[in-house]
């Protein structure tokens, strides 16, 4: 399918040529319910055709377009809709509750496109202007879709569908959507991670870095050394950047590991407690029942829903 490059967009995008288009696509790729990937890495289709409670997830810095139903998500007192119109800007890997809106009728239909850090660092040093570490930054924000952020969604799809197009477009697909993604309303946020002295961007490598060790010990002092800051002073950026503490961002990531471990195999829960860090199988549970509404034994065959 072809899509002309020449199609009439207003800012809101709602029910214009490109949203059509968009949805056309997906649901060539994924007509029923799921999640899959596609021929390009870090971007994936979802198609829901239930009311999904919120849940907490955790996802890569990048953006999520829904172009049918709706989304709303939770972090901590902020709260976001999103749905056609929208999009989903996310610059840090922060936990945060999703409710999803959709029905057999009506699903809720849409993509979730990961940003590549070499691509974010490459385009920062190539675009003008000064990367100011604002204090006040926010990680997860709705934004309203322009016209070249739904050009560019469209063209990173339709590589996404083709291997061959993948393959010879692929990355200039994804350069093309992140540079619109900087030069957004909101993309300073995505700035600030290429900023190396930067408060937010020291937080972003501690919240890699945390994630990589899930299983490890966990030292708020080391962290707060390895980011250059006082314990005091790393305590306070992370609370306010992430809107939670690094002992609850960790328990969030254990948590959440071991929910797609439980999902997509059969390892029994004292197993899957000792891969995320846990020493008490008792706690574990509790800790999880408390997250998600139900132990981890029932997580098994439930599935991870879009």
């Amino acid at each position: 399918m072809t899509i002309s490059k020449e199609i009439p967009l207003t800012t809101t995008g709602v029910s214009h040529p490109y949203h059509l288009a968009l949805l056309d696509k997906v649901n060539q790729l994924l007509p029923g319910e799921g999640v899959i990937t596609t021929a390009i890495p870090g971007l994936t289709v979802f198609h829901s055709c239930h009311h999904r409670p919120a849940r907490p997830f955790i996802y890569k810095p990048g953006i999520a377009v829904v172009l049918q139903g709706h989304k709303i998500g939770r972090v901590g007192s902020r709260e976001f809709h999103y749905g056609p119109g929208q999009y989903l800007l996310q610059t840090l890997p922060i936990p945060f509750y999703c409710e999803t809106i959709g029905s057999k009728e009506s699903p809720a239909i849409g993509v979730r496109i990961d940003f590549d850090p070499a691509i974010v660092g490459e385009l920062v040093q190539g675009l003008p202007g000064s990367c100011k570490d604002f204090d006040r930054l926010e990680p997860t924000v709705s934004v309203p879709m322009h016209s070249d952020m739904a050009y560019a969604v469209v063209r990173l799809l339709e590589a996404g569908a083709d291997p061959a197009i993948a393959a010879v477009l692929g990355q200039a697909r994804l350069k093309e959507l992140t540079y619109e993604a900087l030069k957004g309303p909101h993309g300073h946020a995505l700035r600030a991670l290429a900023v190396d002295g930067g408060h937010y961007a020291r937080i972003a490598r501690s919240l890699k870095q945390i994630s990589a060790n899930l299983d490890g010990e966990f030292n708020v002092t080391a962290l707060a050394r390895e980011a250059g800051m006082s314990v005091s002073g790393y305590h306070a950026s992370f609370k306010q950047i992430t809107q939670t503490s690094p002992i609850q961002y960790l328990k969030r990531c254990r948590l959440l590991k071991a929910q797609a471990i439980l999902s997509r195999n059969s390892c029994g829960v004292s197993q899957v407690a000792s891969e995320v860090g846990y020493t008490s199988i008792s706690q574990f549970s509790r800790d999880y029942k408390k997250a998600f509404g139900y132990s981890p034994t029932k997580e098994q065959g439930i599935g991870i829903p879009a």
